[in-house]
């Protein structure tokens, strides 16, 4: 979900039924088509975010963990993936060691 330019994550706060909204990324750019896994206590949020325009004519991915108390680790991103060719549409798979993050290039 967007709002005013920023990410937002909708999440369910562990053992209990309260919801809440997290600022995933403070970066003013837009971000958009957003992805989400959880694995060794963190989740991690992937996201095609346009911070880098007109340096990098491109969309690039980004992403960022979260801590299960809702605390962001990573406020302006970790950057994932960045290329002359746009990359969008993440998905994320957790596996038994780490995070997987995938996504499409140059469409």
């Amino acid at each position: 979900m967007i709002r005013l330019s920023s990410l937002y994550f909708g999440f369910l706060i562990l053992q209990t039924s309260a919801l809440g909204w997290i600022e995933v990324c403070k970066e003013s750019a837009e971000q958009w088509q957003s992805s989400v896994a959880f694995y060794d206590n963190q989740f991690l949020v992937a996201w095609t975010d346009l911070r880098d325009l007109p340096t990098d004519s491109s969309t690039n991915i980004y992403a960022c963990r979260i801590a299960t108390n809702g605390a962001v680790l990573d406020t302006w991103g970790i950057l994932v993936a960045s290329n002359r060719r746009d990359e969008m549409v993440p998905r994320i798979c957790a596996g038994t060691l780490d995070w997987l993050v995938i996504w499409q290039e140059g469409c």
